[in-house]
């Protein structure tokens, strides 16, 4: 096995026997492309989505990690994740922590719009609570 740094050695092509980067080919039988797998944020923080104050979630979370329930942030209003950072992931099976997140959605949903309400949004002290 090798890896390949392509910031410092970038690919020039794919052959049929391998990789040329710029310092020279080399053969593979097998190539993995790691694209930069983020264990913690999944890829949350890389979408430019922005808050009611512009603020985008990686500059919510410029000074740590925090979610309510790890469903939900302060400042994005009506915006709700499954299966994503803070969330009991780690220590559940994903299916069925996806599933139990998705019916208290469904259930939460269904309470703001028999009640005639449109807007829910996280509070700052149950993300700092989570």
């Amino acid at each position: 096995m090798d890896l390949v740094d392509l910031t410092a050695d970038p690919i020039v092509e794919i052959t049929e026997t391998g990789i040329r980067t710029e310092s020279g080919h080399k053969e593979f039988d097998v190539i993995a492309l790691a694209t930069g797998f983020d264990s913690v944020t999944g890829s949350l923080a890389q979408l430019d989505i922005r808050g009611t104050n512009g603020e985008s979630i990686a500059d919510h979370w410029k000074n740590g990690l925090r979610t309510a329930m790890g469903i939900a942030l302060h400042g994005f209003p009506n915006m709700f994740f499954l299966y994503g950072p803070q969330a009991p992931t780690a220590f559940s099976n994903g299916p069925s922590c996806v599933q139990i997140q998705a019916e208290w959605l469904e259930k939460l949903v269904t309470i703001l719009q028999a009640q005639g309400i449109t807007r829910i949004e996280a509070n700052s002290q149950e993300e700092v609570d989570w």
